[in-house]
């Protein structure tokens, strides 16, 4: 049977390895996102004053220092989250690529009998 001649979409499975290494960028970037939040609230605890006046260019100033050490501890992974996060998300994206072949089967057996015609 030629598979052009079916009438129904075929699920396509994505490369598993290209959608691993998305799924731990993804983890890593929550991470670091997580990771610049919690940085900023620790600097609202500190108390207002000192030798340095906090104008606009100063908070701009530690926002984008606060950016580059949360990437750089996300990279790392020293933080944790995003490595427990890929361990139980990569669970879920084996078993829809499972359920997505099953499914894949499915649709190729049922052609076969309907003879590559919709009814």
């Amino acid at each position: 049977m030629n598979l052009k001649s079916c009438s129904f979409p075929l699920y396509k499975r994505k490369d598993t390895n290209f959608e691993l290494n998305k799924l731990k960028k993804a983890c890593s970037d929550f991470e670091a996102i997580f990771i610049y939040y919690m940085l900023q609230s620790m600097r609202k605890t500190i108390p207002q004053g000192g030798l340095f006046n906090k104008n606009f260019e100063f908070k701009i100033y530690q926002s984008m220092l606060d950016q580059a050490i949360s990437s750089e501890i996300a990279k790392r992974g020293e933080f944790g989250i995003g490595k427990i996060l890929y361990e139980k998300l990569k669970i879920y994206l084996k078993y829809k690529n499972n359920f997505a072949d099953k499914e894949q089967d499915i649709l190729l057996k049922n052609s076969k009998i309907l003879g590559g015609r919709r009814k």
